[in-house]
């Protein structure tokens, strides 16, 4: 349900007739295969993101999932394969 310019928000009656608010957050999963690096993943996912929040939601919180694929990468443990960490307004996070 789009409402102009404003803070985008959805309403919905729950259960016994309960109104919620629910506001937008705005999630990119990218995949990191052979062919590409995690910079390249990386940099068109946030100029995806911060575009996509941009035209619904300016202000909502932003999340890039990255998933590198790779096979190289998947010899890895968990430990050194998950990271999550902030770039500018958007938080990032992959494994």
């Amino acid at each position: 349900m789009r409402r102009g310019k404003r803070e985008k928000q959805l309403s919905c009656r729950v259960g016994c007739g309960k109104l919620i608010r629910a506001t937008w957050h705005i999630i990119e999963i990218k995949l990191v295969h052979y062919y590409n690096t995690p910079q390249m993943v990386r940099a068109e996912g946030l100029e995806q993101i911060r575009s996509y929040r941009d035209q619904l939601a300016p202000g909502a919180p932003a999340y890039l999932v990255i998933f590198d694929c790779r096979p190289e990468t998947r010899q890895k443990s968990w430990d050194e394969r998950i990271f999550w960490e902030s770039d500018g307004d958007v938080t990032v996070a992959g494994c």
